[in-house]
C-alpha cells in the first residue's frame, strides 16, 4: 500500500478530530460561509458535522472540502506561547490544502 505524505496527514488529522468528537456534548454554532472562502472560493455552504468539523459545499451541493479547527481539543496543548488553535482545509479528496493558525477558535 503506497500512501503519501499529505493523504497521511490528511487521515491523521481526521483521526484525531474524529477520536476527541467521541462523547463530546459541546456544539458549535454553523461556521458562516464568509469563513470558508478564503480557503474555497465557489463555497456556498458550510454543513456542521461535529464540534470542530465542517464539509464545504458549492452552490450546487457539490463537496469541495472540509474544515478542521483543532479548537477545543488542542485547548490544554501549550505552544511556545499558548495554546496555538489551528485551521485545516482538506480538499474533496481529503489532501491538506491549508494549515492556518486561528481562525473563529482563536484565543
Amino acid at each position: 500500500m503506497n500512501i503519501n505524505k499529505k493523504s497521511l496527514g490528511a487521515l491523521m488529522a481526521v483521526g484525531i478530530v474524529a477520536l476527541c468528537s467521541c462523547g463530546s456534548k459541546v456544539k458549535w454554532p454553523a461556521l458562516p460561509i464568509e469563513e470558508a472562502t478564503p480557503y474555497f472560493a465557489d463555497a456556498a455552504k458550510a454543513q456542521t458535522i461535529d464540534t470542530a468539523f465542517y464539509e464545504i459545499k458549492d452552490a450546487k451541493g457539490n463537496m469541495l472540502g472540509t474544515i478542521l479547527f483543532s479548537s477545543p481539543y488542542s485547548d490544554g496543548v501549550k505552544g511556545f506561547n499558548g495554546p496555538t488553535p489551528l485551521l485545516i482545509a482538506l480538499d474533496a479528496e481529503g489532501r491538506i490544502k491549508t494549515v492556518a493558525r486561528g481562525g473563529r477558535r482563536a484565543l
